[in-house]
């Protein structure tokens, strides 16, 4: 629950006159009132006191601090009742002042202070806490506000089981808090209203502060109304998986009402130099809260813009689309689109994201708008003949081409124009020559642009045959490959000079006094490219790449799904990215160098850098915008342009930042002093100094090795030459083996050509062969048997159904024409027996009596009866019959069926056996697949023996060095050895007590062993010379009491109750604060000490004071034991006297960052200084620093405080041993003219 205190705080008193109030005061930013007798009744100010929108407040350390009828709560003075409000109204007083405040029952006396206490208890300060109560969280660190915002809502909490009262000081006129005090449990929220028509300007700082009874908390507070400001960031530029990278921006907005204007500095902006006219970049957007800022800039790059380094050498134009939106902490983050002029016939588009960051405390900009950019149409400059025949009459590619051919034809003439590149067979053939990579590649800077050789003196490449190669193939999509061919033959020979003369730059850099050289190595590298990569980029030929489909991209031989992996595919695209990518590389080291050695105008080298990174950018989105198009980007031109603008961004960083890129922040000063250690030397530069010099000599231990190894390397180079001719002789021996004598390995130009492998049965390629012929013959032998049989066991299972139907036919008919016999002697019998019966009684007469007709039906049964057996034995002879042909026809199906089955079984066999013989056959085809296979790696291995120095990395001119182990260790080492040294020449500064402008540079002259050690001498020889000049430090001793410090003198009486506090009460009310304990129960006290004469601890008449170690006691009765542990920290800025004028210099000590503070841990004594030698952990530290930390932890952290009672704590004394130099009369220079020859 939270509740308002009743208090007055708008009261008529005095300002107590102690100068920790008025700090208070100050930095509560509150006031203090006008004076009213003591005692006399309290009575309500008068309106026209109180500004606006708060009250007068007055603030206070101790109740002493307060006029008469307050008391001092939460840092301000305060009370609980007065004559008009009295103890008796608890309704009225609830929840008041210190906590004593609310009238309970039998309170009915208000103390002189403003107390509601019981009567007779004493009216006096409660006392300070001896641990921690708990502690106080606030949410928030920060908050950034705008021009929309209304309130700020904090959450309070705490771990503390007990209320905590709270008092909110709003520190900004644009924050107004309408119950400022109160009280809770767990937590609560408080809620302050945001005035933004009352900010200073369109961007105002300010704080909140949370006193509480655990403490105080601060909460910055920013208004940003719109985004007028100064901005730094990067763009970042990507293109689907490729990321060009970041290019630094420094950019200006001036907003108004919505409307926004935009300025990118020239002078920090990597892609953004000033026009040729000095003008900046710039352009306008709005801006809204809901969607944030659209801002539009455009940039005209004429065809003049770097000079030789143009390789477009026509105007282009870029327009930069910004969406960006306010981050909570008031910086931009959004993303951008960028489209390009003139690059192509249409427009091109490239974007990424974009991070800006507010740069705090820097005043508003103020800036005009560059007068409007057109962008500029598409432009198609003539081709740059002039320069690609420097040495030859021919006007255009036309007429040189058909000068090259009998014919006269432009298809004859670019076949005839191949025969100007013989760099592959060169680089084969100098192992008979004996020459070396380096002269090989000198031949071929002169070659290159000279006058047109004979086709049969070629050894390296013409450039004008292979560059016009280009430009006529490009007239046609019929002859893609031929381009693909003419672009690789025209980029590598300039390729490959480049590259010997980076290798060149990079070897100068080790050598003494070689920054000259390195320099030009690099000039000679770039203009290797330069006329090249005008050619290649004009618009007719990067146009044409760009209208190549996918397939035609690829180039002959060349397809499948891994395409952008196959090393030879994509030629002419790999060789345009390679060819930028180098001249990046160039540039980056080209804008270092210039950072090292900067001449005259600075800013003219800036511009160039930033010129040449806008090139490079440019190029590169050239070479992606084309990569786009075949809906592929090739694994090569992805890892050479990923990354690109990184070293142009570095070595434009290192440009402006000078040594900052040894990544040491801005005023560090190394502490390394070892009392140990003092035979390395007496001071902290020296002990620095020889830590660096121990990096010193390792650097050049590896760079003896390097220049042995390299020497050793060039001394054997045609050793290794002819160990290659020799591999290429056992290539060729095996390929001959698997191919045969008569196959040409020269002739191998495609998958084509493989066919001729083996030819004439030649070789082991040609046994194969011949085998799998023979297998497939008995395959296909196997097969007709397997057939033969199948088609047997057919016939026979047909004659089989057929026999055993002929079989059923017979049984039928004899069934049949039996039935039928039956029927017939039934017939007949029954005929015989009408006969018979007729016969016998026609016998019959009167006489006999008829006796005949007796005898006639006797005679008719017997005859019917002889029938009947007639018919049985038929029918039983017709069974047997059948029983017969049954069994004959069961035994034939059998026997038929027996030699089915026997010939099944045969043809399974047969089938096994075919599918063995199908299983040597596909063997042998594997063998021979295998041993093709094994000559096309053999191929390929000749390739690189006979091609060593263009494919081996140790012959590769952008490789061999670098991936040597050694260089790899040296180019380390040597970063290590100049960050050492640069360390210790800051230390130097601080010893000396004056910058050194010009370490920077020197340190990053120092690129070799002796360059090196010539540093770290002129280092020592800076130091001796001050040494000389102001002589050797005296000892000093000075005690600081910390008490004293905290400004108590002497004991404090009350003048309204009459209490007098002695100092360690005082002390202990100050000091033993809740917000002073951690919650791990450390208690804090910070003070600081400066050298403004009348300090009360620093002498004034000296120079350079600083710590040699340091001691501490604790002073108080009943304290525990005679030990405990007092840690001490220094951080900050700190202050030096100098030693020639009466000034001073400050230092920041890389304030704000971990390497700003130095802390030592001190075995102090009780009531004396103990038994521990002086602690040396603070040697060299200033004595006058911004702030000092002294820090008694808890027992559980150290020991020996476990039985330290705070609550008899007095004061906390420093034995300080400092050094010091006297101050002269006059000023002495110190000579460190030795940097300017670092080199």
């Amino acid at each position: 629950m939270q509740t308002p205190s009743l208090s007055h705080p708008s009261l008529s008193r005095s300002c107590p006159p102690l100068v920790l109030l008025l700090a208070l005061c100050a930095g509560a930013g509150l006031g203090c009132s006008s004076s009213s007798p003591a005692g006399a009744p309290l009575s309500e100010p008068d309106d026209a006191l109180a500004p606006a929108p708060a009250p007068l407040t007055t603030p206070c350390l101790l109740s002493a601090d307060c006029p008469p009828g307050l008391h001092c709560d939460l840092g301000e003075c305060v009370q609980s009742c007065d004559t008009d409000a009295s103890c008796d109204d608890a309704a009225a007083h609830e929840a008041g002042g210190d906590g004593a405040g609310a009238a309970e029952e039998g309170r009915t006396h208000c103390s002189p202070r403003g107390r509601c206490l019981p009567e007779g208890e004493e009216d006096r300060d409660p006392p300070p806490p001896t641990a921690s109560a708990g502690t106080l969280h606030v949410d928030q660190r920060s908050v950034a506000l705008t021009a929309r915002s209304e309130k700020v809502l904090l959450r309070l909490s705490s771990d503390s089981a007990e209320p905590v009262r709270y008092r909110v000081v709003p520190g900004a006129p644009y924050l107004s808090v309408a119950e400022p005090r109160g009280e809770f449990t767990g937590e609560t929220f408080v809620e302050l209203a945001v005035d933004p028509s009352r900010a200073a300007g369109s961007r105002d700082a300010g704080s909140i502060r949370i006193l509480s009874t655990l403490g105080e908390r601060v909460v910055e507070t920013s208004i940003q109304q719109g985004l007028t400001g100064r901005y730094q960031g990067a763009l970042r530029y990507v293109s689907g998986d490729t990321v060009l990278g970041d290019a630094r921006v420094s950019v200006d907005l001036l907003e108004r009402q919505g409307d926004v204007d935009v300025r990118f500095d020239p002078d920090t902006s990597l892609l953004f130099p000033a026009s040729g006219e000095g003008a900046a970049t710039t352009g306008f957007g709005s801006f809204t809260e809901e969607d944030g800022a659209e801002l539009v800039v455009v940039q005209r790059v004429d065809a003049e813009l770097g000079g030789a380094r143009n390789l477009f050498a026509r105007p282009l134009g870029r327009r930069l689309v910004l969406r960006v939106s306010p981050t909570a902490a008031g910086d931009l983050e959004g993303t951008f689109t960028e489209t390009i002029h003139g690059l192509f016939e249409q427009p091109i588009e490239v974007g990424g994201q974009v991070s800006l960051r507010l740069r705090r405390g820097e005043p508003e900009p103020n800036f005009e708008l560059s007068p409007d950019v057109a962008l500029p149409p598409f432009e198609r400059p003539e081709p740059p003949y002039a320069d690609l025949f420097e040495s030859d009459a021919h006007a255009d590619c036309e007429t040189l081409m058909i000068s090259l051919t009998s014919n006269g034809t432009i298809s004859e003439a670019l076949n005839d124009a191949q025969r100007y590149y013989r760099l592959d067979r060169t680089l084969r053939d100098r192992v008979v020559d004996g020459r070396t990579y380096g002269e090989l590649m000198t031949l071929c800077a002169d070659e290159l642009r000279g006058p047109k050789p004979a086709t049969s003196a070629v050894e390296c490449a013409w450039l004008p045959a292979t560059a016009c190669g280009v430009a006529l193939a490009a007239r046609s999509p019929e002859t893609s490959d031929r381009f693909n061919t003419f672009m690789t033959r025209t980029v590598h020979p300039s390729l490959l000079v480049a590259q010997q003369r980076v290798v060149d730059g990079l070897q100068a850099s080790f050598a003494p006094g070689g920054l000259p050289t390195e320099r030009k190595a690099y000039d000679d590298a770039a203009a290797a490219l330069e006329v090249i990569g005008r050619w290649v980029l004009h618009p007719d030929h990067v146009g044409y790449l760009r209208r190549m489909t996918q397939e035609q991209a690829r180039g002959a031989g060349t397809a499948g799904d891994d395409a952008a992996a196959d090393p030879e595919s994509f030629p002419a695209g790999r060789a345009l990215a390679r060819l930028l990518q180098v001249q990046a590389t160039i540039d980056g080291e080209r804008s270092r160098i210039d950072g090292i050695d900067v001449p005259a105008s600075d800013a003219a080298v800036v511009r160039t850098a930033q010129e040449r990174a806008l090139l490079a950018f440019l190029e590169a989105v050239t070479v992606l915008e084309i990569a786009s198009q075949w809906e592929l980007t090739p694994d090569v031109l992805h890892a050479d342009l990923d990354g690109l603008l990184h070293p142009l961004d570095t070595g434009f960083g290192a440009l402006l930042e000078g040594a900052r890129a040894f990544g040491v922040p801005e005023g560090f000063v190394p502490f390394v002093w070892r009392p140990e250690d003092v035979g390395r030397g007496a001071t902290n530069f020296e002990q620095m100094l020889a830590l660096a010099t121990e990096s010193v000599a390792g650097e050049r231990a590896l760079e003896e090795a390097y220049v042995i190894g390299q020497r050793a390397f060039e001394s054997s180079e045609a050793e290794i030459l002819r160990e290659a001719q020799n591999l290429r002789a056992t290539y060729e021996l095996q390929i001959a083996e698997l191919c045969g004598g008569g196959f040409d390995v020269d002739a191998v130009s495609g998958p084509e050509d493989w066919q001729d492998c083996g030819a004439d049965n030649g070789g082991e390629v040609g046994s194969l062969l011949l085998d799998v012929e023979l297998m497939r013959a008995r395959v296909e032998a196997a097969h007709a048997r397997l057939q033969g049989l199948a088609d047997k066991i057919e016939i026979d299972r047909a004659t089989l159904a057929r026999t055993q139907g002929l079989r059923a036919e017979t049984m039928r008919f004899v069934d049949s024409t039996g039935r039928q016999l039956d029927t017939l002697t039934m017939a007949e019998g029954t005929l015989n027996a009408i006969q018979q019966f007729l016969t016998i009684a026609s016998n019959a007469s009167v006489l006999n009596f008829g006796t005949p007709y007796g005898m006639a039906a006797a005679a008719a049964a017997i005859e019917a009866k002889r029938t009947a057996i007639h018919v049985q034995r038929d029918r039983l002879q017709r069974a047997q019959s059948l029983r017969f042909q049954e069994q004959d026809a069961t035994l034939e199906l059998i026997q038929g069926m027996a030699q089915i089955q026997k010939q099944l079984i045969d043809l399974e066999q047969l089938g096994l056996e075919t599918m063995q013989e199908d299983l040597l056959a596909t063997q042998a085809e594997v063998r021979l697949t295998s041993a093709v296979e094994r000559a096309k790696r053999l191929h390929r291995l000749r390739r690189q023996a006979i091609a060593i120095a263009d494919r081996n990395p140790a012959h590769d001119p952008s490789f061999r060095i670098l991936r040597d182990q050694h260089a790899l260790q040296l180019l380390d080492a040597r970063a290590r050895a100049q960050r050492q040294l640069y360390l210790a020449g800051r230390a130097l500064e601080y010893e000396v007590n004056t910058p050194i402008a010009s370490l920077g540079g020197a340190v990053l002259g120092a690129r070799n062993g002796l360059a090196l050690n010539q540093l770290a001498t002129c280092l020592k020889e800076i130091h001796t010379s001050h040494r000389v000049a102001f002589g050797n430090p005296q000892s000093y001793t000075t005690e600081l009491s910390v008490r004293e410090m905290l400004g108590i003198t002497g004991p404090r009486e009350d003048e309204v109750t009459g209490q007098v506090l002695s100092p360690g009460e005082v002390f202990r009310q100050l000091a033993l604060r809740n917000a002073s304990w951690d919650e791990r129960g450390a208690l804090t006290i910070t003070f600081s000490t400066n050298l403004q004469p009348g300090n009360g601890l620093w002498a004034t008449d000296v120079c350079g004071d600083r710590i040699t170690s340091v001691q501490a006691q604790l002073v108080g009765d009943f304290l525990g034991d005679d030990e405990a542990q007092v840690n001490v920290s220094l951080s900050g800025a700190a202050v030096l006297a100098k030693c020639d004028s009466e000034g001073v210099e400050a230092w920041s000590m890389a304030d704000g960052t971990s390497a700003s503070q130095a802390v030592a841990v001190l075995q102090a004594g009780v009531n004396s200084f103990g038994k521990a030698a002086p602690n040396a952990s603070l040697f060299g530290q200033s004595v006058a620093r911004a702030s000092w930390r002294i820090t008694l932890p808890p027992g559980d952290a150290a020991p020996s405080n476990a039985d330290l009672d705070p609550s008899k704590l007095e004061d906390i004394v420093l034995r300080v041993e400092h050094q010091a130099l006297p101050r002269r009369a006059t000023p002495l220079y110190v000579d460190t003219s030795c940097l300017a020859g670092i080199q």
